[in-house]
């Protein structure tokens, strides 16, 4: 609904149906034809956005509010071909989002609490990708973004395997959930 200089905004009725939005996205850039592929990064956040009215005659109205702040931070801390999401939106989507596109299986992180410029407290910072594909390990910090996780919490973070899941065996730190 908005193109915000190098980026674009846009709602969706779920946090699912965004994943799989943001999936699909990835999927057909990584595979498709064209000889040059750009590595799109995306930021999830559920939350409720206002439109602004235009400034001017002529002009879009703009979505405003913390949400659409958050989305833009956590996009923004987002590497090429990566999909963040804060814990909100991240805990409603993954029960309903099992396999990506082409019966892909969809890896689910957990990167810990970052604090965002403007953000009062900080947020969790999710993952959701496909082996393969996906960058799967927590984002470096930016100067909009530092992760708040002490160097000895490192190993804890995250959540162990259920029975029958292993551990993630990607690049970084990370269980599958």
């Amino acid at each position: 609904i908005d193109n915000a200089g190098d980026g674009f905004f846009a709602t969706f009725q779920s946090a699912s149906q965004a994943v799989l939005c943001a999936l699909d996205l990835q999927w057909r850039l990584a595979h498709g034809e064209a000889a040059e592929r750009p590595q799109v990064r995306v930021g999830i956040h559920c939350g409720e956005a206002q439109m602004m009215a235009a400034p001017q005659p002529g002009l879009p109205a703009k979505p405003v509010g913390l949400a659409v702040d958050a989305a833009a931070r956590i996009m923004g801390l987002a590497q090429g071909k990566q999909i963040l999401l804060t814990r909100s939106a991240f805990d409603a989507a993954r029960q309903h989002v099992v396999n990506g596109p082409f019966d892909t299986t969809v890896v689910w992180l957990a990167h810990g609490s970052y604090r965002l410029a403007g953000i009062d407290e900080p947020l969790e910072v999710c993952e959701a990708g496909v082996e393969g594909l996906s960058p799967l390990y927590p984002p470096p910090n930016s100067p909009k973004a530092v992760r708040d996780v002490s160097p000895a919490d490192e190993d804890t973070l995250g959540w162990r395997p259920a029975v029958g899941h292993e551990q993630h065996r990607g690049t970084g730190p990370g269980v599958v959930v």
